[in-house]
């Protein structure tokens, strides 16, 4: 398995644009997403989560304690949250490929 290090910058933005893609998926219909997304992207121009991506594998070393935040409550339903956030955090430091392992993800 090859490593970040070791991917092209044009493989990087092509997978880059399919994550993208997938989590500005509307199944909801509420339209916020496909509002802002399309600003905050023309701002920066490349895929948003593999600049997310980029600047966790810059800040986070072995052994670093990092903090998950997810659950987010959906407008307009106050008794309503977000249900993959939570149940699916703590699983992706554990499936990590990056070569690096923080001490503790909470």
């Amino acid at each position: 398995m090859d490593t970040y290090q070791e991917r092209l910058p044009e493989d990087m933005c092509v997978m880059g644009e399919a994550v993208d893609a997938l989590i500005t998926l509307d199944v909801g219909g509420r339209k916020v997403v496909k509002l802002l997304y399309p600003h905050v992207r023309e701002r920066y121009g490349r895929p948003l989560c593999l600049m997310a991506a980029e600047k966790i594998y810059e800040r986070v070393s072995h052994g670093d304690f990092v903090l998950i935040v997810c659950g987010m409550l959906i407008y307009p339903y106050e008794d309503l949250s977000e249900t993959d956030g939570p149940s699916g955090g703590p699983f992706w430091p554990e499936r990590s490929r990056w070569g690096w392992a923080p001490r503790r993800w909470f």
